[in-house]
């Protein structure tokens, strides 16, 4: 047999492939955690239930030696046409030498086989060396922020999330082409939930499901996270009274609002090929994260799009800890310190006079958030090109943004400059006043 070459893992290979995924400069990307040998064997388990593994041998000093492990995952169902690649590690002391590109090039051949005619996988922002390599073949359909914790000496911040795909059916491609978009231009939710009666919702574990006058209007899954991302939990929806979007979003809402008081993660996500379950989403406060193109197939139907949003419970204290990480200058850091608290009073009064409630204020909290991230860095590592929050600014509460401003005017002060959009190419930087200045005439 030629080298290298690759085959599926034997039992044999487990501490061979232990090793490569343990090595530092793999396990910063992977799912899971840094475990010893005996600890990562019921997770490897798994993995080899859930997914096929491929170990890559070469001849290194006339010995057979496993220089590279990585996963497919067949998708099943309405996904049954994609595979996913997942988890490549290259030993290294034998990186540089194309084992990665041909890891591609074998895995396409088997996709090929199996008749796999969509590829996709995820990205954690900062593997700029995967960036490269898939970028030549893989387009980006998705970008979530906040995936991968990292920590400095000073505060915390987190990665993106980017996922990517590539058509292998000529065919797939060009129905992808035409099939409508479920995206949608985000607006700033009901602030103040409404008291209806008639909603009921009932919760069994990580289910929840919403009843108007008794009827089942809406069950939502939602399923937290146990690898290294359990700050998220992926959602679905299932609407039973798509006709009754008012209600459902109300319904919604106070689903949110359980999971924010149980304060066990800073944000959920799903996908959907639904309209009516996106247009929920959108009423309901969501955003737009991107979309996956063809990746699902309902057999009466035919082929969809699926809608990725996300709604986060990200904080004002989450905001200062982005500053505390990644702004060196004292000065500026308190200046902006400043500004978020007086965003943070202002919400405190929005709450006593009833105009928002807890999730309605943590919706507003949550805007202040990614104001911070989306200006403190490298687009590709942990902030987000398309800002999507800087059309809502203008739609706040009026008692909010004149600090709102000065936290812009202070941002900008740094020497961040990201409020641009396509929104705004015709007009001003500011969205709020539509003025070119960043007047700050108030003291710190």
């Amino acid at each position: 047999m030629p080298f290298p070459h690759i085959r599926k893992a034997e039992p044999n290979d487990y501490e061979a492939i232990w090793k490569i995924w343990m090595q530092e400069h793999v396990i910063q990307w992977m799912s899971f955690t840094k475990q010893t040998q005996e600890e990562f064997r019921a997770h490897y388990a798994h993995m080899t239930r859930t997914s096929d593994i491929y170990v890559l041998i070469d001849k290194i000093n006339d010995e057979e030696k496993i220089v590279g492990v990585r996963r497919i995952k067949f998708g099943k169902n309405e996904n049954r046409h994609i595979a996913e690649y997942c988890s490549m590690g290259i030993d290294k002391d034998y990186q540089g030498k194309g084992y990665a590109k041909f890891f591609y090039q074998e895995f396409e051949k088997i996709v090929r086989l199996a008749g796999i005619k969509r590829i996709q996988l995820t990205q954690s922002g900062g593997n700029l060396a995967a960036f490269h390599i898939a970028d030549k073949e893989f387009s980006e359909e998705a970008v979530f922020p906040d995936w991968l914790q990292r920590h400095n000496d000073k505060g915390n911040f987190y990665l993106i999330e980017r996922y990517i795909y590539r058509f292998l059916d000529d065919e797939l491609a060009k129905i992808a082409s035409k099939l409508p978009s479920l995206s949608y231009e985000e607006i700033i939710p009901s602030l103040q939930s409404t008291d209806n009666s008639a909603i009921t919702v009932k919760r069994v574990s990580n289910q929840y499901i919403a009843y108007f006058k008794e009827s089942p209007l809406l069950t939502l899954d939602v399923e937290p996270d146990n690898s290294v991302i359990q700050h998220i939990a992926f959602m679905s929806i299932q609407l039973h009274m798509p006709d009754h979007q008012s209600e459902a979003t109300q319904a919604l809402q106070k689903i949110l609002t359980d999971i924010l008081h149980e304060n066990r993660v800073k944000k959920v996500e799903l996908f959907t090929a639904e309209p009516a379950v996106a247009e929920l989403c959108r009423n309901a406060g969501f955003f737009v994260r991107g979309e996956k193109r063809a990746s699902y197939y309902d057999d009466r139907k035919g082929y969809k799009n699926e809608l990725g949003v996300e709604y986060s419970f990200f904080n004002i204290t989450d905001a200062q800890s982005l500053i505390t990480a990644k702004i060196t200058n004292e000065e500026k850091r308190e200046r902006i310190a400043s500004a978020l608290s007086s965003c943070s009073a202002r919400i405190s009064e929005l709450i006593k006079n009833t105009t928002c409630d807890a999730l309605g204020a943590r919706y507003l909290e949550n805007l202040i958030y990614q104001m911070v991230r989306d200006g403190l860095g490298p687009n590709k590592v942990f902030s987000l090109a398309d800002k999507r929050w800087l059309p809502l600014l203008k739609g706040v509460p009026s008692i909010l943004q004149r600090d709102l401003n000065r936290l812009l005017n202070r941002l900008q002060d740094t020497g961040i400059v990201f409020f641009k959009s396509k929104a705004e190419e015709d007009t001003s930087i500011n969205p709020m006043n539509k003025t070119n200045t960043f007047d700050d005439n108030t003291t710190p």
